[in-house]
């Protein structure tokens, strides 16, 4: 018999009623629940679409990684839907197929995990497969192989990528000696070092209950769900093997790197180390990255175009959150670097030095939301985004309070979260030329 009795869906009308009554029908509030192990899971009920999404989110992010092993995070996460001790790989495959569920693994600095969705007829076998997976997974050495094989490809890719190049030389100079510092995924030969006895320490060191948040949002019976989940994880409990945790971030203070590359134009990315989603300025942090370059017309943007120096592709401002710290980063491709860094600095003394008016606060407010909260309304998209922002806010409606701080931000928060935080910038450039004839001149220096 199934574990889960799915909720009926929204009788289908006709297309503008159904249209009407998704825009009008009230998204549930997500309910918090620690389960008898210690997994805490969130869920989001509704009945209005079909839907049944779950993520599970562990802290296993890739700053765990010791540094002759970058890339361990990422590997063990993949495994996960690599075979089971019930399932190999190619079984846990077409169960998923069977039952039209779509899945995919993840990893980022701070967290780790997988997520699903489905029709929710078939939220009981999601829910099932969800903590097989979890729980029993096999690390097969076959698949470890072919796994790591694929990573390589991938870094092997990444890095005859400028943008990717960019990334990573900005996020070394910026974190320097914090696990930030290093790629995600890891390099050639850390990723190489890997065996499945690494993989099965990090497992067990690093996925356990207290370190693990499941979401689940759409159609489903909630006490159904928790039921289920606190049966089939019950064996899932605290870690049996320590793991060294990650130092405090340190500001950097200022420094300039140079890559040379087969490129027909230079990348150019400027950071400034900023506060974590759960520090009160990160709201208007947002803000000013907003107001920095938060579209076509932007301060960035139109003053790139105006002087010529970055016509050739949008400049970009954003926020990269994470736990311990968050980068604003202004990310733009241009053929004259010097002008364009002028710029940018210029407009970030703007921005510490003289109020914004009301009008450019309104539209980067606008901006900000119109962001966070598109991007969240699919039922995958809001499963994910609950169970990060409770890791690294601690908050099950921190996606709410989060606008409703964005609202409250003012021309002196704006002045005020400039001047602290746009300051120390550090820049990465990717030039057109050959790594070899110009190896030697990757420096650090203040700017």
């Amino acid at each position: 018999m199934s574990r889960l009795r799915h909720i009926p869906a929204v009788p289908a009308l006709v297309a503008i009623t159904l249209l009407v009554t998704a825009a009008v029908v009230p998204a549930a509030e997500a309910n918090r629940t620690r389960l008898s192990n210690g997994v805490t899971v969130i869920t989001q009920s509704s009945s209005w679409n079909r839907i049944f999404a779950l993520a599970v989110i562990v802290e296993a992010g890739s700053k765990y990684d010791p540094p002759e092993l970058g890339g361990l995070a990422d590997l063990t996460s993949r495994l996960l839907a690599e075979g089971t001790a019930g399932h190999s790989a190619m079984e846990l495959a077409e169960l998923a197929d069977a039952h039209g569920i779509v899945m995919d693994t993840f990893v980022t600095a701070d967290l780790a995990g997988f997520h699903m969705a489905c029709i929710d007829e078939n939220a009981d076998v999601a829910v099932e497969l969800a903590a097989e997976m979890l729980t029993r997974p096999a690390f097969d050495e076959e698949r470890l192989l072919r796994t790591q094989g694929d990573m390589l490809e991938g870094i092997a890719r990444a890095h005859e990528d400028a943008r990717s190049r960019n990334h990573d030389e900005l996020f070394e100079l910026m974190f320097a000696d914090h696990p930030y510092s290093r790629p995600v995924h890891g390099t050639m030969n850390t990723v190489e070092n890997i065996t499945a006895g690494h993989v099965r320490k990090f497992y067990r060191s690093r996925y356990a209950a207290d370190n693990t948040v499941i979401s689940v949002v759409g159609s489903f019976s909630e006490d159904e769900v928790i039921d289920a989940l606190d049966d089939l994880l019950s064996g899932y409990e605290g870690s049996s093997a320590k793991w060294t945790e990650p130092g405090d971030v340190q500001r950097a203070v200022g420094g300039f790197s140079e890559t040379y590359m087969d490129v027909s134009e230079s990348r150019l990315s400027v950071g400034y180390l900023a506060p974590p989603p759960s520090r009160k300025d990160y709201a208007a942090l947002r803000v000013v990255a907003a107001l920095m370059g938060g579209g076509r017309y932007s301060r960035i943007q139109r003053a790139l175009g105006a002087e010529g120096a970055g016509a050739s592709c949008d400049a970009m401002a954003y926020v990269s959150p994470a736990e311990d710290a968050s980068a604003l980063i202004v990310d733009c491709g241009t053929m004259d670097v010097e002008a364009a860094v002028d710029i940018i600095e210029e407009e970030a003394e703007r921005l510490r030095s003289e109020p914004a008016s009301d009008e450019e606060i309104g539209v980067a407010r606008n901006v900000v939301k119109g962001t966070v909260v598109i991007r969240s309304q699919t039922n995958l998209a809001r499963a994910l985004r609950l169970a990060t922002d409770y890791v690294l806010t601690g908050s099950v409606d921190a996606l709410d309070t989060f606008v409703e701080q964005v609202n409250r931000v003012s021309r002196d928060d704006v002045l005020r979260v400039a001047r602290e935080y746009l300051v120390d910038a550090v820049v990465a450039v990717v030039r057109p030329g050959r790594a070899a004839d110009h190896e030697k001149r990757a420096v650090a220096r203040g700017i």
